[in-house]
């Protein structure tokens, strides 16, 4: 008998299941040092799962890197924010949804002004605007146009 582990059902599991659990940790108003840390290990390990899998496309990879980028704009590190929205936005190819794009802008834009950097921020801000216009659903648009308006006023 072999302990033999099924990695293909364990990625397949796991990847949404640390993306979710980041999600609700992200959606929080105030977290703790711990819950910090919770948060960073659940997403770095949901982009690893979601990397693993053989059905993973280049809109999966985008989100996974998005996802990584956020969380480390909240957690104030804006440089590596920067280094996985441009990954992010690497991912999107062609047949990636301007959604996705602007997202990817958005957490470059995002990290960018964390980082202090202002002209990387409006260029990405830009882009952000410019593929948001391009988003044929209302609410995905929406939904874009008030995480653009977060970076408009300074917040991240």
């Amino acid at each position: 008998m072999t302990d033999a582990i099924d990695w293909p059902a364990v990625h397949k599991t796991l990847a949404p299941k640390c993306f979710n659990a980041a999600w609700d940790l992200l959606d929080l108003e105030e977290r703790s040092a711990a819950q910090e840390e919770e948060l960073l290990r659940l997403t770095m390990t949901s982009h690893y799962h979601w990397t693993q899998r053989a059905d993973c496309t280049d809109r999966h990879r985008s989100v996974a890197n998005w996802q990584v980028a956020r969380v480390f704009a909240v957690l104030g590190e804006g440089r590596l924010a920067m280094r996985y929205g441009a990954q992010s936005l690497a991912c999107c190819t062609a047949d990636v949804e301007p959604f996705y794009r602007a997202y990817a802008y958005e957490a470059i834009a995002r990290g960018a002004t964390i980082a202090a950097d202002d002209a990387a921020a409006a260029e990405a801000l830009a882009s952000a605007r410019e593929w948001t216009a391009k988003v044929d659903n209302a609410k995905s648009r929406a939904m874009l146009e008030a995480d653009l308006e977060t970076l408009a006023i300074g917040a991240v």
